[in-house]
């Protein structure tokens, strides 16, 4: 019998179907919570593309923050938009620093406090992060706060890795597995067009941006994201997630490896109650 096949508990310990039971008799637990803990991944694809529906309008715009310029586009109608950045381009790319720094951090944390709490300790920068853009102005504080959201980032995604199946039954292991890159891609596709839907026609004049080297000499009708609002929204979905994850019992395998360590025999035993109550809410009471 393989490691993965063997029963987590004594057999004294299981429950009333023995280890042997149905793993798939009420799965429901692990479903909600797989799909809770995935906000995580869909954060990862939120935070991805942002840029592209906010990026246009931190560069030029009557809320833009990035304040250099090294190429101009001309557009039909004379006036100039901003073909590059430096400032752009280094906030884009800062997520992938935060991200390997958070990456390292997720793996330690996660067998440190669990892996419950280590989904929950992922979202407070990423909450943080999407907060601080929502509302700061200043550009370099603006690199922090996107650092903070790749720091998340990189945390959350061993935390749900190993999280997942560590709660799902054999048969539907490989399922709930995939929906960390099913919720990535969603995430991706709602900032798109949360993106699109925030963004709307004005008129730029020259006084909204006057850093422009050329100058317009007319306004220039020009579609803007809302990319504050959008950031928000970001926020929210992060709290929800760390919200959601306290209702949701530790995973039964953290548990019982905490108990194989544990020297007090009633510490150890109430490690194991606390890993029967996570099998039977995360696979079903039969398990």
């Amino acid at each position: 019998m393989s490691g993965a096949d063997q029963p987590l508990l004594p057999q004294n310990r299981a429950g009333k179907g023995g280890c042997c039971s149905d793993p798939s008799n009420n799965p429901t637990g692990a479903i909600v919570a797989a799909i809770v803990a995935t906000l995580g991944s869909f954060m990862f694809g939120f935070n991805l593309g942002f840029t592209s529906p906010a990026l246009p309008s931190l560069e030029w715009g009557s809320d833009a923050v990035f304040t250099d310029c090294t190429e101009w586009n001309v557009g039909n109608d004379g006036g100039y938009t901003c073909k590059e950045s430096v400032q752009g381009a280094f906030w884009s790319a800062i997520i992938n620093f935060g991200a390997m720094a958070g990456a390292f951090t997720g793996g330690p944390v996660a067998d440190a406090v669990g892996r419950k709490y280590a989904v929950i300790l992922s979202g407070i920068p990423l909450a943080i992060g999407w907060l601080w853009l929502a509302f700061d102005t200043v550009y370099l504080n603006l690199l922090v706060a996107r650092f903070l959201t790749g720091f998340g980032m990189g945390m959350v995604t061993p935390s749900i890795n190993v999280f997942i199946p560590e709660i799902s039954p054999k048969s539907l292991r490989g399922t709930l597995g995939s929906m960390f890159q099913l919720n990535l891609t969603i995430g991706i596709l709602v900032v798109y067009v949360l993106g699109d839907y925030l963004t709307t026609p004005v008129t730029v004049t020259p006084s909204m941006n006057p850093t422009n080297p050329k100058n317009y000499k007319t306004a220039l009708d020009h579609a803007e994201c809302n990319w504050r609002l959008l950031a928000m929204v970001g926020c929210g979905v992060s709290v929800l997630m760390m919200v959601g994850m306290l209702f949701f019992p530790e995973s039964p395998e953290y548990l019982i490896s905490m108990a194989q360590k544990c020297e007090d025999e009633e510490k150890k035993s109430a490690l194991e109650d606390r890993a029967i109550y996570a099998l039977h809410f995360y696979r079903g009471a039969g398990y």
